[in-house]
């Protein structure tokens, strides 16, 4: 599953998961992760499959889609390198996000199943960081100098999206 299919909130807490409407800001990506999990809990109902949850935030890593189309990270990391002066990024860079390696969240999916937890779980970094901080730092990384414009007419998305690990460091 994900973190996107959460209501809007600042903190993702994994029993708040169906607790109203996903964020319009991404409403049908939120609603197909939220099916796949009525489908697992409809299979254990019928059939007593057991199944592992795993809600990771914004994964980033070695296999990432650096064509343009992936996620915020490697999509920021792709237009940087492309840039010759200046960066212009979407909103203002104030929203806050947590990001999680995508080897961690091979890593979680793998203890849960070898443990057979069955309660869905968040995974995710234990600090958010803003989108200004991320910019900020791939620019720091990119061998040429890069001046950071902010396009405050474009959308921001959800002001937070943060996960409570709690849960799985529990177990």
């Amino acid at each position: 599953s994900s973190l996107g299919g959460y209501p809007p909130a600042d903190i993702f807490k994994e029993d708040d998961f169906f607790s109203g409407p996903p964020s319009p800001n991404d409403y049908e990506a939120a609603m197909s992760k939220r099916v796949g999990e009525i489908q697992l809990q409809a299979m254990f109902k019928e059939y007593g499959f057991r199944s592992s949850t795993c809600r990771p935030s914004n994964i980033h890593g070695k296999y990432d889609d650096y064509s343009g189309n992936g996620m915020v990270i490697p999509s920021t990391i792709k237009r940087a390198i492309e840039s010759t002066d200046k960066l212009v990024c979407w909103g203002t860079g104030t929203p806050l996000r947590t990001f999680v390696s995508g080897y961690d969240v091979a890593r979680a999916i793998i203890f849960l199943i070898e443990n057979e937890i069955t309660d869905p779980v968040n995974v995710g970094g234990e600090d958010p960081c803003s989108i200004k901080q991320l910019v900020e730092t791939i620019v720091r990384h990119i061998p040429h100098k890069l001046e950071i414009e902010w396009d405050h007419s474009k959308p921001d998305g959800d002001q937070i999206r943060v996960v409570d690990t709690s849960r799985i460091k529990s177990y």
